[in-house]
C-alpha cells in the first residue's frame, strides 16, 4: 500500500491508521490533529465484523463528513454483502452454517422470552 508506482498515488509512502472517537450523541468524530489524515485521502475502512451494516453506514458518513474518499471496506466477517455499492468481507453469512441476525424486535428467542446468555464483542465473551 505504501509503495509509489503506477497503481499507487502514495508518493510520500505514508499510511495513516486512525480510529474515530464517539461523541455524547454516539457520532464518530476525529479531533483536529487527525483531520489532515482523513481530508482528501483515499480511505480503506477496516472492521472486525459487520452484522447489520449500521456501523459501516455510520463510518461512511463520518469519512465523507471529514472529506475522506472511501476506496474500500474490509471486514473479517459480514452478514451484509455490500453497502452503498461497496462489497464487504472476507467471510460472509453463507460461510457460517445456520448464522442468523435479527433486530431485537424480530428476534424469535426474545419473542419466546428466552434471556440473553452472553455477550460477545471484540474484547471477548461475557456470560450474563
Amino acid at each position: 500500500l505504501s509503495r509509489s508506482g503506477v497503481l499507487s498515488t502514495n508518493a510520500h509512502k505514508t499510511i495513516y491508521v486512525v480510529t474515530p472517537e464517539f461523541n455524547s450523541n454516539g457520532q464518530m468524530i476525529f479531533r483536529d490533529n487527525l483531520k489532515p489524515e482523513i481530508y482528501g485521502k483515499n480511505v480503506l475502512l477496516l472492521l472486525a465484523s459487520a452484522t447489520t451494516g449500521k456501523t459501516v453506514r455510520n463510518s461512511i458518513e463520518c469519512i465523507e463528513y471529514y472529506g475522506g474518499i472511501l476506496q474500500g471496506i474490509s471486514a473479517i466477517f459480514s452478514a451484509v454483502d455490500s453497502i452503498n455499492g461497496h462489497r464487504i468481507a472476507l467471510f460472509r453469512g453463507d460461510d457460517i452454517p445456520n448464522y442468523e441476525a435479527f433486530t431485537h424486535s424480530d428476534c424469535p428467542m426474545c419473542k419466546e422470552g428466552k434471556p440473553v446468555e452472553a455477550l460477545v464483542n471484540g474484547y471477548g465473551y461475557s456470560e450474563i
